[in-house]
């Protein structure tokens, strides 16, 4: 019965180092999406001169930002005649408990639901460079954090998992 507990307390413990790193994962993922999803409005509003309605349904439509489950939360408010900087805000309240966003960086994302659509062609291109720059150096952050952190939180969870058996025994 002991040889049972001890391997379930191990195996809590590991999953939940690898849970930790998980998260790291995700986090990175969703800067380097977003990234992405700044420049391709970018070009959309800047080249292409797309409307604010038609520049969402290319978002929403786009097999690459699939995975950016933000935007479909986003389409859904606007549908429902929200205003786009409510639509984006509820979308990213929704959907930031999967990654483990720093508040400077929740703050920046949230701030491109108040200028997109809103301001002209020029300071909404302003902006999304602004946005960019910060979010670029927040992912090279991120990705030294993952790298710092992975291995710890991995080895963490199953080197502390091992230390609470012991001392159970």
């Amino acid at each position: 019965m002991k040889l049972i507990g001890s391997a379930i307390i191990i195996l809590s413990l590991f999953l939940a180092g690898k849970l930790s790193c998980f998260k790291l994962s995700k986090r990175t993922e969703f800067i380097r999406l977003v990234i992405d999803l700044l420049e391709f409005i970018k070009t959309e509003i800047n080249y292409k001169k797309t409307t604010m309605f038609n520049l969402v349904n290319n978002l929403n439509k786009n097999i690459y930002f699939k995975n950016l489950d933000i935007l479909d939360i986003f389409y859904k408010n606007l549908l429902k005649q929200k205003s786009i900087e409510i639509s984006w805000s509820e979308a990213i309240a929704q959907s930031q408990m999967k990654y483990i966003l720093n508040q400077d960086e929740l703050i920046e994302i949230l701030k491109i639901g108040s200028w997109l659509g809103s301001s002209s062609v020029e300071e909404q291109i302003f902006n999304i460079d602004l946005s960019l720059e910060y979010l670029k150096q927040n992912l090279l952050r991120a990705q030294g954090d993952k790298n710092k952190y992975y291995k710890i939180y991995n080895n963490f969870g199953i080197l502390s998992g091992i230390a609470l058996v012991i001392l159970i025994w």
